[in-house]
């Protein structure tokens, strides 16, 4: 297919803090500013077919970084112009220049908007171009619809209580950096997000309190500071997410089966088709802590890019992959397959059973982890870190396997290899 060239970004690379106007996008000679947030610039565009992008940068870029390479985009360097070659329609990538983690540009290409979104009902709520102050704005009632034109930008959050029938979608911001979150529902059902950009700083972007059948599609997550989730799902089932990027600064996905004064089991969630980049803090894939309840079971991720999991210098049990078990319920059937892990600086995995009184708050312990499966795990880049599981006793953990487990390109076929360290577990390999 014929690549196109509509798309020029020009910056300063090595300003950590770069103005509005230094980074513009251009797209059939309409020019627009990136966005700045916390943890890097983002701009989001909509093609039909794959595109170059070229950014112009000043002398000293010798390397540039696309994440994640499963998209196979190439780049060439000459006379300071960063030409990235074929872009596809729906990627969602990173990019950084000399190993320069610190001030990413994310670029996410958006496919047109669905058909269905030109025929919403007449009673839509529509938020037109440009800046809308909300606060809190609280869902009324079910059979919603909320639709973010493009170039609308949301200050302030969205919040259901008991609602049936919601849907918020387009390809629009929210930005809940002053609010501490994007989105939240509560004890509702029949929800569905699709298409826009979450930003948040310093507390959950996206979050499901009991609640029941949920669709996350195209959704793209900026978020900084501590508790800054992605996407926390406590007590909730029946959730699919598809097609997420995730750039933050806590645990990418969490889920939970109690906490404050929710509660309640986790089953049927799949997340499949997405991108994570977890900084310091959490974890990219995370169940846990709180786990009290009867049970969390048939939870499965597929098709996932880690690309990469940063860490404070003190080591705290942070991982790519995580269960972290404090409660008393059975972690149980939970598939990891087809993941792509490619730089991490703490764990590559985690599974433990952890006493009540490492904190006593989130859980009373007890419970139990069983039949967790990797099949297509890889990892390609990073340090060398282990695969840790851990179980207070034989038995608390069991039943954990690997098919074509993949590091640093050697396949790992034995138990007994450096990669793992396993306390009162044993692990089977394919």
């Amino acid at each position: 297919m014929k690549v196109k060239s509509l798309f020029v970004i020009s910056a300063l690379f090595y300003c950590v803090c770069i103005s509005g106007a230094d980074l513009l996008l251009l797209k059939e000679g309409v020019h627009f500013s990136t966005e700045m947030t916390e943890v890097g610039r983002f701009a989001r565009f909509t093609v039909k077919e794959p595109v170059n992008v070229e950014l112009k940068a000043p002398s000293g870029v010798k390397s540039v970084q696309i994440k994640p390479v499963k998209y196979g985009v190439k780049y060439s360097i000459e006379n300071n112009i960063v030409k990235l070659k074929g872009v596809l329609p729906g990627s969602k990538i990173a990019v950084t220049f000399n190993d320069n983690y610190d001030s990413p540009i994310y670029l996410f290409a958006d496919i047109p908007q669905r058909a269905e979104w030109n025929n919403l009902p007449a009673e839509t709520i529509r938020f037109g171009k440009g800046v809308h102050h909300i606060g809190r704005y609280d869902i009324k009632g079910d059979n919603v619809t909320i639709f973010l034109e493009e170039g609308a930008v949301i200050k302030g959050y969205f919040i259901g209580y008991r609602n049936t029938n919601v849907k918020i979608l387009g390809y629009g911001i929210i930005d809940g950096r002053e609010t501490r979150r994007a989105v939240r529902f509560e004890k509702s059902r029949h929800i569905e997000i699709n298409g826009p950009v979450l930003l948040s700083q310093n507390g959950w972007t996206c979050s499901l309190f009991e609640c029941n059948d949920v669709k996350i599609i195209n959704t793209k997550i900026l978020a900084s500071q501590v508790f800054s989730d992605g996407i926390d799902i406590l007590a909730t089932n029946d959730v699919v997410i598809k097609d997420l990027f995730v750039r933050n600064e806590d645990d990418g996905i969490s889920i939970k089966t109690k906490k404050w004064s929710f509660g309640g089991n986790v089953e049927n969630v799949y997340i499949a088709n997405s991108v994570f980049w977890s900084g310091v803090r959490g974890n990219a894939l995370e169940i846990g802590w709180e786990l009290d309840g009867d049970f969390v079971r048939n939870i499965r991720f597929e098709d996932i890019d880690i690309i990469r999991k940063q860490t404070f210098s003190h080591p705290f049990k942070r991982a790519a992959i995580s269960i972290h078990h404090i409660g008393n319920c059975k972690v149980s059937d939970v598939l990891y397959q087809d993941i792509r892990i490619e730089s991490v600086d703490e764990n590559l995995i985690w599974i433990e059973q952890i006493k009540p009184e490492e904190s006593s708050a989130w859980g009373s312990g007890g419970g139990v982890i069983e039949n967790i499966r990797f099949e297509n795990v890889s990892y390609t880049n990073g340090k060398d870190v282990p695969v840790v599981i851990l179980a207070k006793k034989e038995g608390g953990i069991k039943n954990v396997s690997f098919k074509n487990f993949l590091v640093k390109g050697r396949h790992v076929v034995n138990s007994k290899d450096s990669v793992f360290q396993l306390t009162n577990t044993e692990v089977t390999l394919e």
